[in-house]
């Protein structure tokens, strides 16, 4: 009698089955997480400082200055922000949406950003003390007036100045004449100049003292700069600008 197949069988099917189960030993490759992965957008609320600076890569550039963290040092900020008409003189609480740029430009930014609520704008004090950088104290020389594009150049700004004193008093170069008056500045910068007497020489034939003394008539606010004056004129007359001739 032959022998029967069936307890061989079974004996192969009993191995198949505990091969099946044991737990498979092979690595399962998982790719770590990148925690410093920026998410893809994010809302954020950034700090604007009430004026620009140089861009580090191109000086031929101005850059906002933002931070993060109210209490933290300003950093200058080579973006745009879609939506935002920034203002000089003010400081601004930001609500953005920063969204990371697929794939950007060797020479492009990192992220685009988008205006979502202005939080608050704020006018800056202006301080009004001796010292270098503020408003009392230097002479003040007439560089040039801007007008939406055109630039109308003084023929010299020593010939026509302007100088501010802690009375509320000011005195002015008009090229061969001198006019005095009061002043009063407020926290925004909102300025008001009352012309005073003037003295009546005649000038010579390229004289621009009426066309100085007519543009002192429409100030109607000031800004102090880190290498200059800005008086802005009144209906959009355009904006003076003055060097420290000191």
């Amino acid at each position: 009698m032959k022998d029967s197949p069936l307890p061989l069988l079974c004996t192969l099917l009993l191995l198949l089955t505990a091969c099946a189960s044991q737990p498979s030993t092979q690595a399962t490759s998982v790719p770590p997480l990148d925690s410093k992965r920026p998410a893809p957008q994010e809302e954020m609320t950034i700090y604007l400082a009430d004026h620009t600076a140089k861009c580090p890569e191109d000086a031929s550039l101005d850059c906002l200055l933002y931070r993060s963290d109210p209490q933290g040092d300003y950093e200058p900020f080579q973006d745009t922000i879609e939506g935002l008409t920034y203002v000089p003189g003010f400081t601004y609480e930001l609500r953005v949406l920063r969204t990371v740029v697929e794939n950007p430009p060797v020479d492009g930014s990192l992220y685009d950003w988008r205006l979502i609520e202005v939080i608050q704008q704020a006018p800056t004090a202006i301080e009004v003390l001796s010292g270098a950088g503020s408003l009392i104290g230097p002479t003040w020389g007439w560089v040039q007036t801007t007008v939406g594009e055109a630039v109308f150049a003084s023929n010299g700004p020593a010939r026509y100045t302007l100088q501010f004193h802690e009375n509320g008093s000011y005195a002015a170069l008009l090229d061969c004449n001198r006019m005095s008056g009061s002043y009063t500045l407020e926290a925004d910068g909102t300025l008001h100049l009352t012309l005073g007497p003037t003295t009546r020489m005649g000038c010579p034939p390229d004289s621009q003292d009426s066309v100085y003394a007519g543009y002192l008539e429409n100030a109607i606010s000031l800004r102090v700069l880190t290498d200059g004056l800005e008086i802005e004129l009144k209906d959009e007359g355009g904006t003076m600008s003055f060097v420290s001739l000191d």
